[in-house]
């Protein structure tokens, strides 16, 4: 998935960027500190995400999403819940408020790639299609490729 930061704080673009690669699957396109700067870039690029602040100067990110005619999937990253029900009347993918867990982050991409999973054609729910999934082990997450998995077993309640 291609996808770029609106973010015009440094730490926040840090960790947003930190998150991006350590999912994998997504390509960071680009990342901007003005919502101004990002409309001359998706002028000439098509992006499928947006990772958007709602505060940033002189465009908010709430008007800068209605200036959109066909949105990608935006999801919302602000230390504000004030906005949360006028976001998700934008029909925004999800909203990850200020400072989000890694684990968050994780949640907002499979609620992402699920969306994305059920409007795709039937063939591309073969989980041989899938790159990596990511299974919680206690308290973190881990990456794996379903093709480097020989079998699953169960132990009670436990996998």
């Amino acid at each position: 998935m291609d996808c770029i930061i609106i973010e015009d704080q440094a730490p926040a673009q840090r960790v947003l960027r930190k998150y991006i690669e350590d999912v994998g699957g997504l390509n960071l396109m680009g990342t901007f500190s003005s919502a101004l700067l990002a409309l001359d870039f998706l002028r000439t690029q098509r992006v499928d995400l947006i990772f958007l602040d709602i505060h940033l100067p002189k465009l908010s990110g709430i008007d800068f999403l209605k200036t959109l005619t066909s949105p990608p999937k935006i999801v919302l990253t602000t230390a504000f819940t004030d906005y949360a029900v006028e976001g998700y009347e934008l029909d925004v993918a999800d909203y990850l408020v200020k400072p989000f867990s890694f684990e968050r982050f994780v949640k907002a991409i499979n609620k992402i790639n699920k969306i994305q999973t059920e409007s795709a054609p039937l063939v591309d729910k073969h989980p041989e299609n899938l790159d990596s999934i990511f299974i919680k082990s206690g308290y973190e997450y881990i990456k794996i490729f379903p093709r480097d998995v020989l079998f699953i077993q169960s132990d009670m309640d436990y996998t």
